[in-house]
């Protein structure tokens, strides 16, 4: 009896390390998926600025890029816009779904919508509701609504709109990171 006391006392240690452990990586998980969201529909004046300076150096290239290096300097412009649009999201995607990103243009569809429309664009708030949990491949995944406040440049006048979607999230190396991110309900005020 004397020696079931201390393992069991032990057994009971590493079983709540373990459970602690878990908690704590769901945590990080949802750090990554609330940082993404959030960064992901914040637009302020100071991007849209710089999305139109750059948006007009490219449309004035574009009507002068007949050799290879007015290409190339056109898609420097290119890139540049995808950078302004994702440099603080690119770190926490996986490489396969960033390019997933970009090449359905998703990544300046916030940005393009505010400049049009003249608007900034901020999270309220966000919830995220657990769709499944895989502990042996390292996913998991979340359904996500985002309360978002428009805020117009030039009168200051305020509009609400709920976008809706899906994140899906790996762990390579230790680190969480976004493997799928889809928009199932987009804003009417972004297009």
């Amino acid at each position: 009896m004397k020696k079931l006391i201390p393992l069991l006392s032990i057994l009971f240690l590493i079983l709540i390390i373990f459970v602690g452990c878990g908690a704590s990586d769901e945590n990080d998980a949802k750090k990554v998926a609330e940082n993404f969201v959030k960064n992901f529909y914040t637009i302020d004046s100071k991007k849209i600025t710089k999305y139109n300076t750059l948006l007009q150096a490219e449309n004035g290239q574009l009507s002068t890029a007949t050799d290879s290096a007015g290409i190339a300097k056109l898609m420097k412009y290119e890139n540049s816009i995808h950078s302004l649009s994702t440099e603080n999201i690119k770190p926490l995607m996986t490489e396969k779904e960033y390019t997933t990103l970009i090449m359905n243009r998703e990544d300046i569809m916030n940005i393009q919508g505010c400049a049009k429309n003249n608007f900034t664009m901020q999270v309220t708030s966000f919830n995220l509701t657990k769709a499944s949990n895989d502990n042996e491949s390292n996913t998991v995944s979340y359904s996500y609504k985002t309360n978002l406040k428009f805020i117009s440049l030039k009168d200051k006048s305020t509009h609400s709109d709920v976008i809706e979607g899906f994140l899906g999230l790996s762990k390579k190396n230790g680190q969480w990171k976004i493997s799928i991110f889809q928009t199932t309900v987009r804003s009417n005020l972004l297009k």
